[in-house]
């Protein structure tokens, strides 16, 4: 289900940027780490993006198809 998919990337979202937040006070922060799940959540991202634009597609479709 997308909407469940976009919770899930929201909440990633926020989970990384309070640990972004947090990492401000620390020197020793895992920058590798942070930096890797930024590019996780944005492949996430991009991946949800190309499946709303296949399903506004299929709609397009779907509905054109019905006059016919």
């Amino acid at each position: 289900n997308l909407r469940d998919e976009f919770d899930g990337l929201l909440q990633q979202a926020t989970t990384l940027r309070e640990q972004l937040k947090q990492s401000g006070s620390r020197s020793n922060t895992a920058f590798t780490d942070l930096r890797q799940r930024m590019d996780w959540l944005l492949s996430g991202l991009k991946h949800h993006q190309a499946k709303e634009t296949d399903l506004i597609y299929e709609a397009i479709n779907v509905d054109i198809g019905v006059g016919d």
